[in-house]
C-alpha cells in the first residue's frame, strides 16, 4: 500500500516536472519569436499558451507586452493594469510598462506615479523605473532633478544609469561632461546595454561635431541592433549624416527606415527627410514631409508643426509661421522645444514690428537651454528690445552699432577684413570693388536666394572669383542683413554649393581700377 502511494507521488512529481518543462519550453519559444520580431506569430502562440494556462502570470505579461510591441497600446494597457490590480507575480514589470505607455502618451503625471510606485513597492532594484523618472524630468525641463534622481535611487556604477546621466547632461548641452562619463568607464555588459551605450555615445559625438567617431559608434550600435532596434539606430545615423552634410547617405538611411514594416521610427525618420530637403532648399518637399510627420503618432511628436513654421518663415509668411508655432505649443509638453518656440515667436514679433509680442515672449525664454544660432537670436532680440525702448546698449559691438546707427563706411571697413568663421578663413578677391558691390546689393537681393530667416536674414548669390576660402578660389557670396531691411550687416565669400541655384551677379559690378586699389591701400596704411 505504502509503495503504491510512493509510486503515485513520484508519478505526480514527474508529471508536474514535465508540465513545468513544457511550460518553460513554450515560453522560451515565444520569447525567441519576439526577439526575431515575429510578433503576430508570437501573439498567436502566447494566446494558445494561455488557453492551457489561463492564470500564468508570465504568460499574461507576455501577451500584454507583445500587444504593446505590435502597437495595440490600449489593449496592452488594460492587460498590464489587470496584472497590477490583481497583484500577480509580474505586477512590478507591468507597473514599469504602464509608466512607459503614459510617458509615450505624454501623460507625465501618470507615468511618474507608475514609476515611483514600482520603485517604492518592488523588492528589486527597479533601475528602469528610476531611469523612467529621470526621463520625465528631462521632458519637463527639470534637468537638475533628472540627474539628482539617478544619484538618489541607484548605484552610479551601473552602465544603464551612467548612460541616462550622460543623456541628461546632453540635454543641458554639457556634451563634454557627457562624453567624459561615457569614455571613463570600463564595462562588460549584455548586448542591449552595449547597444544603448553606443547609441548615446554616437549622439553625443554628433553634438560635438565628431562626425567620424559618431558614425563608428552608431555603426557599432547597429551591429548589436537586430530586428526591432535596427531602425532606432538607423534614424540616429541618418541624423548624423544630415548634420555632417552627407545628405545622400542621410536620405538613403531615412528612406530605408520609412520603407520598413516597423513603423515605430517612421515619425522621426520623416522629420529628418524634411530637414534634408530644407538643407537642399527644396522647400515644397520639406513642407510635404513635415505635414506627413504629423500622421505618425507611435511616439506623438508634434515637432512637425515647428518645422512647418520654418518653411513659412523662409517665405516671409509670418501669419502662418505663427499659426503653426501656436499649434505646436498646444500639442507639446517638451520644455526644450517650447522654450525655442517662444524665441521663434519673439523673432516673428521683430519681423512684424510688434514690440509687445517680442517682450512678452523673450521673457519666457530660458537661455540656459539654447545653443548655437539660437543663442545669437536670443542676444540679438534682447539688444533690439533695448534699442527700441531707449535703454543703454554696447555700441562697441559692430552689429549693435550698425543696428542703432547704420554706416556704409563701417560696413565696407568690416567686410574688407579677412573673415574667420570656425576653421574657415574667407576674404574677397583684391580686384573686387567693394564700394560698388555694396551699392548694388539692395537691388540684387530682390532676386537672391533667402536661405535663412531667423533674426538676421541670410542670402546666397553667385559671383565668379568673388574671393577665397582657406586659399581656395570660390564663386559664391554669403550676405547677411538686419531684420526687415536691405541694410547689410556683413558679407563674405563661401564655398560653392551645387545644391544652390543662386543668382549670377558678376556683370552687375565693376572691377576695381588701379586708382581704387591705390586709395584702398593708402587708407589701410593710414588707419582710415
Amino acid at each position: 500500500m505504502e509503495k503504491r502511494v510512493v509510486n503515485r507521488k513520484q508519478a505526480q512529481h514527474r508529471k508536474a516536472r514535465d508540465e513545468e518543462f513544457t511550460r518553460k519550453k513554450r515560453i522560451s519559444s515565444i520569447k525567441l519569436l519576439v526577439s526575431q520580431n515575429k510578433l503576430s506569430r508570437a501573439l498567436s502562440e502566447i494566446q494558445r499558451f494561455l488557453e492551457d494556462y489561463p492564470d500564468n502570470s508570465y504568460g499574461l505579461f507576455q501577451e500584454a507586452n507583445i500587444m504593446y510591441l505590435l502597437g495595440d497600446i490600449e489593449k496592452a494597457k488594460e492587460k498590464f493594469q489587470y496584472i497590477v490590480d490583481n497583484q500577480l507575480e509580474s505586477q512590478y514589470a507591468s507597473l514599469y510598462k504602464l509608466g512607459e505607455i503614459s510617458y509615450m502618451n505624454e501623460d507625465f503625471d501618470s507615468a511618474y506615479k507608475y514609476f515611483i510606485r514600482n520603485i517604492e513597492t518592488s523588492p528589486y532594484k527597479e533601475k528602469y523605473s528610476i531611469i523612467g523618472v529621470s526621463r520625465i524630468f528631462l521632458e519637463t525641463g527639470e534637468y537638475d532633478k533628472a540627474i539628482e534622481v539617478l544619484h538618489k535611487y541607484s548605484d552610479m556604477n551601473d552602465l544603464d544609469v551612467l548612460i541616462q546621466k550622460a543623456n541628461a547632461l546632453r540635454k543641458i548641452h554639457k556634451y563634454k561632461e557627457a562624453y567624459e562619463i561615457l569614455m571613463n568607464n570600463n564595462f562588460d555588459e549584455n548586448e542591449d546595454t552595449l547597444r544603448d551605450y553606443y547609441i548615446i555615445k554616437g549622439i553625443v559625438e554628433t553634438e560635438l561635431s565628431m562626425f567620424e567617431e559618431a558614425e563608428k559608434s552608431l555603426l557599432t550600435a547597429l551591429s548589436y541592433s537586430k530586428n526591432k532596434y535596427e531602425n532606432k539606430v538607423k534614424t540616429e545615423l541618418a541624423y548624423t549624416y544630415y548634420l555632417s552634410d552627407q545628405l545622400d547617405k542621410a536620405l538613403e538611411l531615412a528612406q530605408d527606415v520609412m520603407d520598413s514594416a516597423d513603423n515605430k521610427y517612421h515619425g522621426k525618420a520623416i522629420i529628418i527627410l524634411g530637414q534634408i530637403y530644407m538643407k537642399k532648399y527644396e522647400y515644397e518637399k520639406a513642407y510635404d514631409y513635415f505635414v506627413k510627420s504629423l500622421e505618425y503618432n507611435y511616439y506623438r511628436d508634434p515637432r512637425g508643426y515647428l518645422y512647418i513654421s520654418e518653411v513659412f518663415m523662409i517665405q516671409r509668411d509670418y501669419e502662418n509661421a505663427q499659426k503653426y508655432i501656436d499649434e505646436f505649443l498646444r500639442n507639446s509638453k517638451n520644455y526644450v522645444y517650447n522654450n525655442l518656440s517662444h524665441l521663434r515667436t519673439a523673432v516673428i514679433g521683430v519681423k512684424t514690428n510688434d514690440l509687445e509680442k517680442v517682450i512678452e515672449n523673450i521673457s519666457k525664454v530660458n537661455n540656459k537651454y539654447l545653443e548655437g544660432k539660437n543663442v545669437e537670436d536670443y542676444e540679438a532680440v534682447n539688444t533690439y528690445i533695448k534699442w527700441k525702448t531707449g535703454k543703454k546698449i554696447n555700441y562697441s559691438i559692430y552689429s549693435v552699432s550698425q543696428l542703432a546707427n547704420y554706416s556704409i563706411d563701417r560696413l565696407i571697413e568690416h567686410i574688407d577684413k579677412e573673415h574667420v568663421i570656425n576653421d574657415l578663413k574667407a576674404s574677397f578677391d583684391k580686384d573686387i570693388n567693394l564700394e560698388e558691390l555694396v551699392s548694388q546689393m539692395p537691388e540684387l537681393l530682390d532676386d537672391a536666394m533667402l536661405i535663412s530667416n531667423r533674426y538676421y536674414e541670410k542670402y546666397r548669390l553667385r559671383y565668379d572669383n568673388i574671393g577665397e576660402v582657406n586659399g581656395k578660389k570660390v564663386n559664391t557670396l554669403h550676405v547677411v542683413t538686419l531684420p526687415n531691411s536691405k541694410k547689410i550687416i556683413t558679407m563674405y565669400p563661401v564655398y560653392d554649393d551645387e545644391k544652390q541655384n543662386v543668382k549670377e551677379i558678376k556683370s552687375k559690378v565693376k572691377q576695381k581700377s588701379q586708382i581704387d586699389k591705390f586709395n584702398q591701400k593708402y587708407r589701410k596704411m593710414n588707419g582710415n
